[in-house]
């Protein structure tokens, strides 16, 4: 089939490299460093569209790619066929099911407003720029997980166009074992054109942030670790040691220092705002008591608000990041921690995370669904400062550095989200336990034998 004739079935637009746009449009992923340069690229418009692509592809014998915003694209696209979800914006609501069905194009941030007016909230994750499906396809931990789970848990239902481009419904009842594996499974299964998602009566939280600098983060570090330890599953929280850049969109006081950033939210669904912040003010008094902020957002916020909490770039930039999970934290940790990326150090990160995990984030370690990681009690992300120049070597040797340093507390488990790039069969198989990993190869070879939806290394 020609790409004319292709073009005939497509509702959106077919883009080469001899079109106007192409270039632009195979650059524009959240992470600005990812090569993308496919044979061809299908800007769907509709499920219709994936599906006159994928049978092309499947003609042509063509690898397919699918991008919507980005954020989870971890490997180069080179040749094939890219097909991008973004104009897939369509959302709607059954109020009477409390649920939201979502096309593949759709980021949080389109979805939260009509969500607010609703009084409603959605388990997201911490950037509201990320896109709905691929959070949950990944599993999905943000600012609600201790309290209420993964994204993927909240998932009913999927549409997928597979391989030979068939269009099947996921869920417990139709193809169960698809609808295991997309949620935590997160690629080389398909499509995914729709997803159903339960939500919550949620309309606030009491959140926000405390920032720390100079000797108050070394005080303020440990009294988080032993605090977040035995913290309820009502309060979700991490820290982060941020070196931001004088051009990053923040407070002039927090900009060329490292400082210390706690995120916390305190959720629950039987209290009233009055009773939100009494209580959450109460959980937060010993953090607040560890040290002076040099600045405190916590208060009382719409749900819909809680991205702003990580405060994630809300525009494409160069992304370098490795991620693991660790067993436990300690002061020999922190110790050594700081001594890497504290107040005395240099390193070349913009942001060193610990969240702390738990709660109801690990209450399917039996495999009810493909999450790795579920047991995990923290994870540490290293996110290299933004400057393409600095990845080849400076940030990669820093970050080797810094792991070697914390290996004692690092996981044996891995989860797909925090593994970065797995650029080796062996570690793209860790980031699941092995009989999750196993189970999901031969979901893989059931609903895509030739590789079509090439995934991992």
């Amino acid at each position: 089939m020609s790409i004319d004739a292709l073009r005939r079935q497509i509702h959106g637009e077919v883009l080469t490299s001899d079109d106007a746009g192409y270039f632009r449009l195979a650059a524009s992923g959240y992470n600005t460093t990812l090569a993308l340069s496919p044979e061809v690229i299908v800007l769907a418009e509709n499920e219709d569209d994936i599906v006159a692509a994928v049978r092309h592809a499947a003609a042509e014998e063509m690898p397919v790619a699918v991008i919507s915003t980005g954020h989870g694209s971890y490997a180069p696209v080179t040749g094939g066929m890219l097909v991008r979800t973004t104009r897939m914006k369509q959302f709607s609501f059954d109020d009477s099911a409390r649920t939201v069905t979502l096309e593949a194009g759709v980021a949080w941030r389109d979805v939260l407003p009509a969500l607010a007016e609703r009084g409603l909230a959605a388990v997201t994750g911490s950037a509201p720029t990320v896109g709905a499906i691929g959070l949950a396809l990944g599993g999905g931990a943000g600012p609600l997980g201790r309290t209420f789970g993964y994204t993927s848990d909240w998932v009913t239902e999927f549409r997928v166009v597979t391989a030979t481009g068939a269009v099947v419904t996921a869920s417990e009842t139709s193809e169960p074992e698809l609808f295991w594996a997309l949620r935590g499974g997160k690629g080389g299964l398909g499509i995914v054109t729709r997803m159903t998602l339960g939500l919550l009566p949620l309309p606030v939280v009491y959140g926000g942030s405390l920032f720390w600098a100079g000797d108050s983060i070394e005080a303020a570090y440990r009294t988080w670790a032993e605090w977040s330890a035995n913290a309820p599953d009502e309060v979700n929280t991490s820290v982060s040691i941020l070196r931001l850049p004088w051009n990053a969109h923040a407070e002039p006081h927090l900009k060329g220092r490292p400082v210390l950033h706690l995120r916390y939210v305190y959720a629950s669904l039987d209290a009233t705002p009055e009773e939100l912040q009494a209580r959450g003010e109460q959980l937060l008094a010993p953090m607040r008591a560890a040290a002076t902020p040099v600045h405190d957002t916590v208060a009382l916020m719409p749900s819909s608000e809680i991205g702003a909490i990580h405060a994630d770039p809300p525009r494409p930039v160069p992304v370098w990041d490795r991620g693991m999970l660790l067993d436990r934290l300690d002061d020999t940790f922190i110790t050594t921690l700081l001594g890497q990326v504290g107040a005395a150090a240099e390193p070349p990160f913009v942001a060193v995370e610990v969240r702390r995990f738990g709660g109801q984030l690990g209450l399917s370690a039996d495999q009810t669904d493909a999450v790795g990681g579920r047991a995990a009690p923290y994870s540490l992300l290293i996110v290299g400062t933004p400057e393409r120049a600095l990845f080849a070597d400076i940030v990669p040797s820093a970050a080797d550095r810094l792991v070697a340093a914390v290996q004692p507390w690092v996981s044996a488990s891995q989860s797909f989200h925090w593994a970065g790039h797995p650029s080796t069969p062996e570690a793209f198989a860790a980031c699941w336990p092995a009989a999750t990993h196993e189970r999901l190869s031969r979901i893989r070879a059931s609903y895509d034998p030739g590789r079509r939806f090439a995934f991992g290394p």
